[in-house]
């Protein structure tokens, strides 16, 4: 009796035995969550910025950058011609406006502004044209790397009559020429010019007393020719000599008709 008792509960407790293993093989059942086994890895996670972080990100598209630095000399050569202004017309250099200020390379050493009379280094010099603005006029100065400064009038000292002047004998067709070409440019008649002065002049060098921007000329007298002629209520020059036909010199001046 006994034995029998005993193989019984030892049946019963397989039967325990066997039930509790087939629940934890068990899959898992719709919409639950197994949870991994112990010695599984989870993935690694991506790695997230933190402010401060030694990561720098890209800097968006279109993004501004940095404006490129002035060339070097660029303030020195700008105070250095405040002062020269500054001491020709007698007032504080904070009251001298810089209107621009420009890199460039000019032909010789003259500094694109040579003087009469003087002879200058045929070598490329590299500086700046600075453009003032004092009491309601602007001051044009060259420069080079070194602080030098020119303050550059090119206007050519020539006295200039308002009223109509006798002509010099033998410059007839020089004029004609001359008033032919206003004329023209003016869409006007020829008998509408009136021939103010023409007469034979020594210019300082070869730009015949209309020297051009960026442009370089020979150091030596020229002898020309000046024929100033009236239209419309102003006053036009005509330069020529050297070999040069009489043009139109690029500055005209108003003025009152007598």
């Amino acid at each position: 009796m006994k034995r029998q008792i005993l193989w019984t509960v030892l049946a019963w407790a397989a039967i325990v035995l066997l039930a509790a293993a087939g629940c934890q093989r068990a899959p898992a059942a719709p919409g639950t969550t197994q949870e991994p086994a112990d010695d599984a890895s989870p993935l690694p996670q991506p790695a997230r910025t933190e402010p401060g972080s030694d990561v720098s990100p890209l800097p968006p598209p279109g993004s501004a950058t940095s404006p490129l630095p002035a060339p070097v000399g660029t303030a020195e050569a700008v105070h250095a011609a405040q002062a020269d202004l500054a001491e020709q017309l007698g007032v504080e250099a904070a009251e001298i406006q810089v209107v621009s200020v420009e890199a460039v390379e000019w032909p010789d050493a003259s500094l694109g502004c040579p003087q009469p009379g003087m002879m200058y280094a045929q070598v490329i010099t590299p500086g700046f044209l600075v453009v003032l603005e004092a009491e309601g006029a602007r001051y044009e100065y060259h420069t080079d790397q070194g602080g030098s400064v020119v303050l550059c009038e090119k206007e050519a000292k020539v006295d200039m009559p308002t009223t109509p002047s006798a002509v010099e004998p033998g410059l007839e067709s020089l004029i004609e020429r001359a008033k032919e070409d206003l004329a023209r440019r003016l869409s006007i008649s020829v008998d509408q010019i009136v021939v103010l002065e023409a007469r034979s002049v020594v210019w300082p060098d070869g730009g015949l007393g209309c020297p051009q921007p960026g442009m370089a000329y020979a150091q030596v007298p020229r002898e020309g020719v000046l024929i100033r002629l009236r239209a419309e209520q102003r006053i036009y020059s005509y330069h020529g000599g050297a070999g040069t036909p009489p043009f139109l010199c690029e500055r005209a001046t108003t003025g009152d008709a007598p």
